[in-house]
């Protein structure tokens, strides 16, 4: 199963991306800002990583640096359900 983790600043907008990716029959994974986001990116190691490219508190691009993995993992901003096709 493949490990998505969500980082997004507003609950209702992640919790509706996990529901959705969960739905999709993904490992999906929140995290409500940039710095939680980096912890569990490093602690899950997740398949792939959708973030806002600019957070309130933190930077997308600054979060793909921070990862120890190469960031080409990283999306950002929305994506639909084509993205189970690259992910499989």
């Amino acid at each position: 199963m493949k490990k998505i983790l969500v980082i997004e600043d507003r609950a209702p907008t992640r919790n509706l991306f996990l529901a959705g990716l969960k739905a999709e029959g993904f490992y999906a994974i929140g995290a409500e800002n940039g710095s939680l986001g980096v912890q569990q990116a490093q602690k899950q190691l997740p398949d792939l990583i959708i973030c806002q490219i600019i957070q309130r508190f933190s930077i997308g691009w600054s979060i793909a640096t921070a990862v120890s993995e190469p960031a080409n993992n990283i999306l950002g901003g929305h994506c639909s359900k084509s993205i189970r096709n690259r992910l499989v």
